[in-house]
């Protein structure tokens, strides 16, 4: 995958400067626009890990779910505590013999449909934690692909991928290719409107 995506890369600057001698190249020009019969290609790339660290809707679900993961942590731990309580008394009461037998298969029986429903709502929460950050990472996907519909109109760049800390794909890019900062504009200011 690596090696296709570095002779891609090579590929297309290959032919954006063809026909240019080294001395003819100036990094400093404006994008070009592409046109349909596309004489250039340009590169856009924007750095994922800046969206979702600079992006205000970004922020405020992860803290959101942050805040959401602990209460849940915290309502788990509160009931695991009561029940390792309960198996306490029950391990106390058993080695003091006092159950009579049939209570004692009672409280045994008990105990462990309790422990059964705590693993079933542990299982409960860890799904909805789970569905909430599908939910939230597809609203920041959608909402980063409508900006760089939005940022890339007209047509400045034939293609623009991402980069981020996890993928290593994008080795370099020359910082007039990095729309980056034009993604975070426009989406934080749709939040503000």
């Amino acid at each position: 995958m690596r090696k296709s995506l570095l002779f891609f890369v090579a590929l297309s600057l290959l032919v954006a400067c063809k026909g240019k001698s080294s001395k003819e190249i100036n990094t400093n020009e404006a994008l070009p626009t592409i046109k349909n019969d596309t004489a250039a290609f340009v590169l856009g790339v924007v750095n994922t890990d800046s969206v979702l660290a600079k992006y205000t809707f970004a922020v405020e679900a992860r803290e959101s779910m942050i805040k959401k993961m602990e209460e849940s942590q915290r309502i788990l731990r509160t009931r695991t505590e009561a029940f390792q309580r309960e198996v306490v008394d029950f391990q106390t009461k058993q080695a003091n013999n006092g159950f009579m037998s049939v209570k004692k298969e009672e409280e045994e029986a008990r105990l462990q449909r309790k422990g059964e429903e705590l693993a079933k709502y542990k299982e409960s929460l860890e799904d909805k934690l789970i569905e909430n950050q599908q939910k939230l990472s597809k609203q920041i996907e959608d909402s980063l692909s409508m900006a760089i519909k939005a940022i890339n109109n007209p047509k400045r760049f034939a293609m623009i991928i991402s980069t981020n800390s996890q993928n290593g794909n994008v080795l370099y890019a020359d910082d007039a290719l990095i729309v980056t900062n034009e993604v975070l504009e426009y989406l934080n200011s749709r939040l503000k409107k």
